[in-house]
Parts: C-alpha cells; sequence; structure tokens
C-alpha cells in the first residue's frame, strides 16, 4: 500500500511501463504482470531486510555486545560533558 500512496511509485509507472507494452496489444494483462513482478520483488526485498535486522538485534542484545556499547555511550557521553564550552 506504500506504493499506491506515494507520487514518486506513481510516475516510476506511468513513465517506465508504457515502454513494456505493445501500442496495439492490451494493457491490462500486462500491467498486472508488471505491477505483481514488483509487488514480488518488493515483498522478497522487505524480506530480506527483515531477516538482516533480525539477526543484528539478536547480535546486539548479547550481554558482550551491551557491555562494549554501554561503555562507548558512556565514555562519549562523559567526554561531551567535560568538554569546554
Amino acid at each position: 500500500m506504500s506504493d499506491v500512496h506515494n507520487p514518486k511509485a506513481a510516475a516510476v509507472y506511468l513513465t517506465l511501463a508504457p515502454q513494456f507494452l505493445h501500442p496495439s496489444g492490451p494493457v491490462l494483462v500486462p500491467m498486472l504482470v508488471l505491477a505483481t513482478a514488483h509487488a514480488l520483488l518488493h515483498t522478497f526485498w522487505l524480506a530480506g531486510w527483515t531477516a538482516v535486522t533480525g539477526a543484528a538485534a539478536r547480535l546486539l542484545r548479547t550481554p558482550c555486545v551491551r557491555r562494549t556499547l554501554d561503555r562507548l555511550t558512556g565514555a562519549s557521553s562523559s567526554a561531551s560533558a567535560s568538554a569546554p564550552r
């Protein structure tokens, strides 16, 4: 649904999709095939990012990484608080 409300996506469909259509041929079926292909690609792309971010979240929740991040954020917070202004 995000592409339906996105004016850039509409511009892409209106400018790029017609080059894949035959001037004397049908429009509905080829456009439905293109839209379905786009939806499938978009779904796989988002599923891939979901898998990557899920793995990153599991890694970031490990105790070793949490301790390291806590130390880094504490050090940077202390350094910015003690810096002269």
